[in-house]
């Protein structure tokens, strides 16, 4: 059954150093967190800067595109995909070596990801119809899927998400903000978060009600 815990007192945050492997020297190879840092920063402060409605006026232009990537990064950070990678790795290496292969692995991925998404245009919608829940892997990739209207998607807040579309001709990521006060896919990403849960899922108790017949994960907290 799905278990409830409220506001503040949640505790559902992951601790384990999975993206900080112990290299063969002994020591924690602490390489990708220092560079996600200034990345994941600029993406609290683009969320606050949306909230408050001052739409990015305070950061600067390096800060944006560190924004959009960390945007991007999060949506491969889960510990839910990074045990099922470890799990096709063999069961008889040592856990140490399990995990830099794991970790080695994720570094292609951002790679791939960020070359893939260089010259796209993203915009912020907020001022949503809905609320956004907020689940542990929150990236739509659309584009896994071939579709034809390739599209990226990342909640940024409950108020707000991150649209990314590519364009015609290659230029510099641009950001934008656009009111989505009337646009439908809060309740498209709402609804692929139920679906992609795996671990938790954050939002209001009313929106809770009224997907309890969507819960058919382990635990939502």
């Amino acid at each position: 059954n799905p278990k409830f815990e409220e506001g503040k007192q949640a505790n559902f945050a992951i601790s384990e150093y999975l993206y900080v492997p112990i290299g063969a020297d002994g020591y924690r190879d602490e390489r990708m967190e220092n560079w996600f840092s200034p990345d994941e920063n600029a993406l609290a402060i683009l969320s606050r800067e949306t909230t408050s409605k001052s739409f990015g006026k305070r950061l600067t232009p390096d800060q944006k595109g560190n924004a959009i990537r960390a945007s991007l990064i999060l949506g491969y950070r889960s510990r839910y995909e990074f045990e099922k990678i470890a799990a096709l790795v063999s069961p008889n290496e040592h856990p140490a070596n399990i995990q830099r292969k794991v970790v080695s692995h994720f570094w292609a991925i951002y790679e791939r990801k960020l070359k893939q998404f260089l010259n796209w245009s993203f915009t912020i919608f907020y001022g949503l119809p809905e609320k956004l829940l907020i689940c542990d892997r929150p990236l739509l990739d659309l584009t896994v899927h071939h579709n034809p209207e390739a599209m990226v998607l990342m909640p940024i807040s409950p108020d707000a998400f991150l649209m990314g579309v590519p364009v015609a001709t290659s230029r510099n990521p641009t950001l934008s903000w656009v009111d989505g006060s009337t646009s439908d896919l809060a309740t498209f990403i709402n609804h692929q978060a139920v679906m992609r849960a795996r671990e938790f899922l954050v939002g209001d108790p009313f929106q809770f009600a009224a997907i309890a017949n969507e819960m058919q994960f382990g635990e939502i907290k």
